[in-house]
């Protein structure tokens, strides 16, 4: 787990491509037998480590990159190659599911953070959200953050199809995936 929360790319804004960076995020898997596996109480404490980042920075409203840092670090937990966008008129976060030419999926990922209660349909740009789902050719979106409100956002969440994934959902998916993983097709 440890390798694929390392494996991240944080890229500045100026240097962000649409296109996934390459590398096929398994190089490691190739070790076999032979490789140290980390000790339990250490896999346990990065855990704890990802969860607390998930829940602390997605309410830090005056620094949204370390939220979109750590949403990074949830999906290459669960298994995805992800990498950090961010910056003006970007996506903050692209996760690609590397399942095979035809099976393979991709998620852009918007973070949304606030520290007074949810995130109100007045925070999301729709069209931009639209633009780079095309942009980014991604099959799935989803919009994550502390928690949500609204009807109206709801509503809109469901005509654009895009998920709305708080920082607790995502939380209990990272410690659901430590304790029995789902491989990245289950995830679809």
């Amino acid at each position: 787990a440890k390798a694929m929360v390392d494996g991240v790319k944080v890229l500045p804004a100026e240097l962000a491509d649409p296109e996934p960076l390459g590398g096929d995020g398994d190089a490691n898997q190739e070790d076999g037998p032979s490789t140290v596996q980390p000790e339990p109480e250490a896999e346990l404490d990065e855990l704890d480590s990802l969860v607390d980042e998930l829940t602390e920075t997605s309410v830090a409203s005056s620094s949204p990159d370390r939220f979109e840092v750590a949403v990074a670090k949830a999906f290459a937990f669960l298994g995805f190659r992800a990498e950090k966008l961010g910056g003006s008129g970007k996506t903050d976060v692209v996760a690609d599911a590397d399942l095979g030419s035809q099976d393979s999926y991709r998620i852009i990922i918007d973070g949304k953070t606030t520290g007074r209660g949810a995130v109100g349909d007045h925070q999301i740009d729709w069209d931009t959200i639209d633009e780079h789902r095309a942009l980014h050719q991604a099959d799935y979106v989803a919009i994550a953050g502390p928690t949500f409100g609204g009807s109206r956002l709801i509503q809109r969440a469901k005509d654009h199809g895009v998920i709305l994934l708080t920082a607790d959902d995502l939380s209990e998916l990272v410690r659901q995936h430590a304790a029995m993983p789902l491989n990245l097709d289950e995830y679809r």
